[in-house]
């Protein structure tokens, strides 16, 4: 990373760079929060929509045995079958507002909020208490409805029943959550109450399956309250045809001691089916849509909104091989976590320019001729660039600008330590490796 002090618009030695990221505090990221907020103008997705994603990251730290509090993470990137995909390092969580107005825009995904899930910390928790500084922030939109996206591992009721803990937040947004495919789930029961005990809650189990498979009755076989069907251009300019269901009123059971009896959602099934065979391809898609205000969000929009959720991931792997996300090295865990904060600003920054900036295109590259001419017809549309467009010709853009800057004094060399200074070593720490549960039923049933 020390070789961005050999930059040519760097003008300071490379050793302020550890320094500067050390003397910022959390007020600081605040306030830079606080300015790209204001500056980086969101309009939202058509309009209707303020899009949020949320997920999780690893980043890896096998041989910092200074750093503290490090655990087993999954590894994506691991191609060889026999290689277990575990590294060592720590899961940051982020909450990222969608840059998007269409489906055919840029895939833009700007941090929001980004925060450590410890070793012993669940990520749906620290998803819930980073919503919260989200809307105190400011992000959350007053004038559209907010939808936040999130994959299968939120499907569970640490979120779902959490969620609505927070007023505030609960009375604002919409969440559109992916469910594990075969999971079960129940309709609401909608009978006569006959006086006797409590009233039924749960009615008839269901499997999030198309079909049933001997006592596993499928979802898919309970006619649906809304089915559509549309067609239209994916990225690749093919025509896909895709059939939505939606079912109302399904529920959870309570788990992990959190009550999910007054928690419905309601399920929609995602299905593609082939152009000119008619049949289904694939596995379908099932996603629970859950919020005060679920009614508001049109079926159509349930997929293409979390469609977008994808953008989440093209940030994290935007972040570690263009802007060194995964390559800071330090002994001191307050510094990498600020060094998070100072790649989600430069994303930032990079959003605001891309509409600005030059489209560049290296000689050698295929369709050079073709690449000028869309960049004239996107600087004539005032289109944005995708974030490696934007990032090719910054340096460009960058020279425009009046050069205020002025340069450093150079200084006398310091004195250094002194004679006989003894240097503490860091404290190393182990990696903490999680234990199995306690399964305190078997225990008591033993006895």
């Amino acid at each position: 990373m020390v070789w961005l002090s050999l930059h040519q618009f760097y003008k300071y030695h490379y050793t302020t760079i550890n320094k500067v990221i050390k003397e910022l505090s959390l007020d600081d990221e605040n306030e830079l929060y606080k300015i790209v907020n204001e500056v980086c103008v969101i309009k939202g997705f058509d309009g209707k929509y303020q899009l949020f994603a949320g997920d999780t990251t690893s980043t890896f730290h096998s041989y910092s045995s200074c750093l503290e509090d490090r655990g087993y993470v999954y590894n994506a990137m691991e191609q060889i079958s026999f290689q277990k995909k575990i590294k060592i390092g720590y899961r940051y969580s982020y909450i990222n507002i969608s840059g998007r107005k269409d489906l055919k825009s840029s895939h833009w995904s700007m941090p929001c909020s980004i925060d450590r899930v410890s070793t012993d910390e669940k990520s749906e928790e620290v998803l819930l208490s980073q919503l919260v500084s989200v809307f105190a922030r400011g992000f959350f939109s007053k004038e559209r409805l907010n939808i936040l996206a999130l994959d299968s591992g939120y499907g569970t009721a640490k979120y779902l029943g959490k969620v609505r803990e927070q007023q505030e937040v609960a009375e604002n947004l919409v969440s559109i959550v992916a469910l594990r495919r075969g999971r079960k789930v129940w309709e609401s029961y909608e009978g006569e109450y006959k006086g006797k005990g409590s009233p039924q809650i749960y009615g008839t189990q269901y499997y999030l399956r198309d079909a049933t498979d001997g006592a596993k009755l499928g979802l898919g076989t309970k006619v649906a309250n809304q089915t559509i069907c549309k067609t239209y251009r994916n990225s690749k300019q093919k025509i896909v045809h895709i059939e939505l269901s939606l079912w109302q009123k399904m529920k959870l059971r309570t788990s992990d001691g959190i009550d999910m009896k007054k928690i419905a959602f309601s399920v929609v099934r995602v299905r593609q089916i082939d152009s000119e065979t008619g049949e289904i391809k694939g596995r379908p898609l099932w996603l629970a849509v859950y919020g005060n205000r679920k009614e508001e969000v049109d079926l159509w929009d349930v997929f293409q909104l979390y469609k977008c959720r994808f953008d989440i991931e093209h940030y994290f792997r935007f972040g570690k091989q263009r802007l060194l996300l995964n390559d800071y090295q330090t002994a001191e865990i307050e510094n990498y976590n600020t060094w998070h904060q100072v790649v989600a600003i430069a994303y930032w920054f990079l959003f605001a320019a891309s509409q600005d900036v030059e489209h560049v295109c290296m000689p050698w590259e295929n369709n050079a001729k073709e690449n000028d001419q869309n960049s004239q017809n996107g600087k004539q549309n005032n289109q944005r660039k995708t974030p490696a467009q934007t990032q090719k010709g910054m340096e460009t853009f960058i020279s425009t600008f009046e050069n205020i800057v002025t340069d450093p004094k150079s200084r006398n060399k310091g004195k250094g330590r002194e004679i006989d200074t003894i240097m503490t070593k860091r404290e190393r720490y182990k990696v903490v490796r999680k234990g199995k549960k306690n399964n305190s039923k078997s225990k008591t049933n033993s006895r």
